[in-house]
């Protein structure tokens, strides 16, 4: 009597492998063959089994094979078993099977099935061994982690997703045989697409939100987090496949094992950083894109013209921002209105030497930096700025205002106190000064520097933009930070080569650890923001990436 259980079994071009598999689950009631347009005997090999076949076209992208056969398969039992072509069942798997799938009141929804592998004529019972792979489930509960949507290049099945259920798993007592690797062509075929899914999947870091129903599984994939980080990655993953795991004791075969690996994740390591140096400045769009004198990052096009250029576009009435490395790391993703400010502003100036740093590691393009303090010395000797009124400052208090203004008529500028507005204390979200507005146009200067601090000032200077933009006059609004402070005397004194060498966030921390350390402590998140998104704009943290309730590493 046939047992009340349905197999799934996805092929492409399995002649050799399928009369095995299909031979040793005679005992199921239900098989449907998932086939990829094989053109080998494949599609007679089901028929002559008696298993149901189907044919799968894959969209290139998402679902694949497996997925999509869960999703739209009409099978007949409530437990379905996913099985490879080149996996065989022993006999005694149909028993275990039987006493689950015709317990009355059965309290465990999924199982996990360990299996061997047969590598160059010999079972290895160390190097990769155990090997747990949830196949065996109530098909209404389990779906296989959506990890990415991405095209992979690495064939339409699922590579190394798992089955994640919606309910208790356990572990069947049978072992399958996984006739993985009839040879050593059979192992580089496969472990090259393999290697494409890494490449892509480490790019976008999407393992970080995948956690599967084990917890050797889960620790597995949590290690392979942490090792992308570290460097020698290929003889890492020899040492753990050869040593960890005791692959030394598979003999030769052990050895060999372990050397392919290495060179699994070698494959890895260099398809990754070919997909951050081929990846392209700019998001395709079928809008106008950035200027020529731009760099997209994260979203936002960043300046890399000129001082001069930059000046005279302040002077032709254009919002020039100067987005720090900690502003970038907590306000782009966490303020929507620090984000429009970026994304609305004439020039965004490349102030964060540590986001430089970062775009030449990740995209492999070095970028010329302009410092807002660099940027300020040049703005100031700007002929038009000597003259009377032709600057308005926004400051942050009244001694910083009484400060710059001793510094400004100490080097010859005719500022007066009007010239100056010390700025209240301003909350989150949209900013909105009528004071402010109403002060710049009575006084029409050239430009408005506005220096209260990342991440309120570049809120403040949309605001103003958006305020004064269909005026007879727009003055150029201008963000620039601490960059005032440091000539002022406000804070510490940044030398030009310590400006150049990247510096100046050494120099702030030295004069002041308790008030500095903590904020560039927290802007080492933009190397994972960076990394993960490169030019495209980042989504919140708080917005999960959706994976549905997955298999093995095939």
């Amino acid at each position: 009597m046939k047992i009340p259980v349905s197999f799934l079994i996805p092929v492409k071009n399995e002649a050799d492998n399928l009369p095995r598999c299909l031979d040793a689950i005679g005992w199921a009631d239900e098989v449907f063959v998932v086939d990829s347009q094989s053109t080998d005997a494949t599609v007679h090999v089901a028929q002559k089994h008696g298993a149901k076949l189907v044919q799968f076209e894959f969209n290139g992208t998402w679902p694949k094979k497996k997925n999509w056969s869960l999703e739209n398969l009409p099978f007949a039992h409530d437990w379905v078993f996913i099985l490879d072509a080149d996996e065989v069942l022993p006999p005694e798997t149909a028993d275990e099977i039987r006493s689950i799938v015709e317990a009355p009141q059965h309290d465990i929804d999924g199982y996990w099935i360990n299996r061997r592998f047969r590598f160059m004529g010999k079972w290895l019972r160390h190097a990769y061994y155990p090997n747990w792979n949830l196949r065996f489930f109530r098909h209404r509960l389990g779906r296989y982690e959506k990890i990415t949507g991405e095209a992979t290049a690495s064939g339409d099945n699922e590579v190394h997703e798992h089955v994640v259920v919606k309910g208790r798993t356990g572990r069947l007592r049978s072992e399958m045989d996984h006739f993985a690797f009839p040879d050593i062509a059979t192992f580089v075929e496969k472990h090259n697409r393999y290697s494409n899914w890494e490449a892509r999947v480490a790019f976008a870091q999407h393992l970080d939100s995948a956690k599967p129903q084990h917890t050797r599984v889960n620790w597995r994939r949590r290690l392979k987090l942490a090792s992308q980080r570290l460097p020698f990655r290929p003889t890492l993953r020899f040492c753990y496949v050869y040593f960890w795991q005791r692959g030394f004791l598979d003999g030769r075969e052990g050895f060999i094992f372990a050397r392919l690996h290495a060179f699994y994740e070698f494959l890895s390591v260099v398809k990754t950083r070919e997909l951050a140096q081929n990846r392209p400045s700019t998001p395709p769009s079928s809008s106008e894109g950035p200027a020529s004198s731009s760099e997209r990052i994260l979203g936002v096009d960043f300046f890399t013209g000129t001082s001069a250029e930059a000046v005279e576009a302040a002077l032709r009435g254009s919002l020039v921002l100067a987005p720090s490395g900690p502003g970038l790391a907590e306000d782009l993703i966490h303020s929507p209105e620090y984000r429009r400010a970026l994304e609305n502003a004439d020039l965004n100036l490349t102030d964060s030497g540590f986001l430089l740093l970062l775009w030449r590691r990740y995209a492999g393009r070095e970028l010329p930096r302009l410092s807002g303090l660099a940027y300020l010395k040049t703005l100031l000797k700007h002929p038009t700025l000597q003259k009377p009124g032709a600057i308005f400052w926004v400051l942050p208090s009244q001694p910083e205002a009484n400060r710059n203004r001793q510094w400004m008529r100490a080097h010859g500028f005719p500022i007066q106190t009007d010239d100056q507005y010390v700025a209240p204390h301003y909350g989150a979200g949209p900013l909105n000064d009528p004071a402010l507005v109403e002060r710049i146009r009575i006084h029409r200067p050239s430009v408005v520097i506005v220096a209260i601090g990342g991440g309120v000032q570049e809120r403040l200077g949309l605001a103003l933009k958006e305020s004064l933009t269909a005026d007879d006059h727009v003055p150029g609004i201008v963000c620039i930070g601490a960059a005032l402070a440091f000539i002022n005397g406000g804070q510490v004194n940044i030398p030009p080569w310590a400006d150049r060498l990247l510096l100046g966030w050494l120099f702030r921390i030295l004069s002041n650890p308790p008030r500095y350390l903590g904020r560039y402590w927290r802007a080492r998140g933009l190397a994972g923001l960076v990394k993960r998104w490169g030019a495209h704009s980042p989504v919140s943290p708080n917005l999960h990436l959706e994976i549905p309730v997955s298999s093995s590493t095939s």
